[in-house]
Order: structure tokens, then sequence, then C-alpha cells
């Protein structure tokens, strides 16, 4: 455990980072937001196909919308199935994206991911989980979004492309505008990693 958390610090001191642009700031805001929501994906499809199923089985459900228009027609039935099996094939792509943005990740840095965004663990236990000090689960979070950037953009994956990918899911920007204040401390324009 300790030559790990030894070439952790070795790898972390001798990556030689580009200053990052604004643009790098404002994709590593949005790579951080897909992992911070990737858990509540699976549930809000869960959601949707529940929606579905109760729409498809009742002509009757939901028949009233906000304003107290009646649309109980067959043709309003059918676009609100149609308006939900595209949402859940967004939410399928999002998913996608963000695994095979982590698929880049090695295992060490996978688990981290996982222990930090998806199980929510304190950076206590997340450091007891890998071996190291708290203090070093800071530099790693740091590290592990400057990888998922360096995918990203091997992939091609730019900003204008995940706001395309989450452009229906507008319960994403609050969690957007959260994670970026967080990345604009941690990272400053200009500054060397």
């Amino acid at each position: 455990m300790k030559n790990d958390t030894k070439n952790v610090i070795l790898e972390q001191k001798n990556e030689n980072f580009d200053i990052l642009s604004s643009d790098d700031i404002e994709l590593i805001c949005y790579l951080r937001t897909l992992l911070c929501v990737k858990k509540f994906i699976p549930n809000i499809m869960s959601v949707i196909d529940s929606l579905s199923d109760k729409i498809a089985c009742n002509p009757f459900f939901g028949s009233t919308n906000i304003f107290g228009d009646q649309n109980n027609g067959t043709f309003a039935q059918i676009n609100r199935l149609i308006d939900l099996g595209e949402r859940k094939d967004s939410l399928i792509n999002l998913n996608l994206l963000i695994e095979d943005l982590i698929s880049g990740l090695d295992d060490r840095n996978k688990k981290f991911v996982k222990l930090k965004y998806f199980e929510k663990q304190s950076p206590a236990n997340i450091a007891q989980e890998l071996g190291v000090t708290e203090r070093q689960i800071y530099r790693i979070n740091r590290a592990v979004l400057i990888k998922l950037l360096d995918i990203a953009k091997r992939k091609n994956y730019s900003v204008y492309f995940i706001k395309f990918q989450i452009r229906c899911e507008q319960w994403i920007m609050p969690h957007y505008n959260k994670q970026s204040k967080y990345v604009m401390q941690m990272f400053s324009v200009g500054e060397k990693l």
C-alpha cells in the first residue's frame, strides 16, 4: 500500500500538465457534474418506465395537464409515450457517455470515482479504502479530473457535445452551477498544476 501511495504522489509531481484554458475548466465542470449526477440516472429511467407503463395501460392516466386542459385523446397519449421514450434514450446515451469516460481510468482511479461520486463516501473512508491520507484524497480528486479531461479531449467530447447530451435534462444545470463553483476553487484559469 505504501508503494502505491508513493507512486500516486510521484505521478502527480512528475506529470507536466499544461496551463488549463477557460475551455478546459468549463469541460472539467461538466465532467465533475456528470460524475455527480450519474447515480440519479437509473432511478429516473425507472420512473420513466413506470410512467410509460401507466400511460400505455390506462388511456386516462394523466389526462389533465398543468393548465387544466383535457389531453386524453389517443394522439396525446402517444405523444406522451414518445416524449418519455426520447427522454429515456437521452438518459441512456448520457449514462453511456459517463461510462465511456470512466472506462479510460485505471482501476485505482475507477475505485476512487466510485467511492467519491457514486457512493458519496467521506474523505476519511475513501482514504482508508485506498490506503492514503485524507490530504492525498484532494490531490487524487484533482488528478482524476485532469485525467478525465484528457480522456474527454481524446474522444472529442467537447463542452458543446456534453451540453447537447444534457439539453433535455434541466435538472442537471443546478448541479453544474454548484460543481462549477467547486471546480473554480480547485483550478484557477492559467494555473500550473
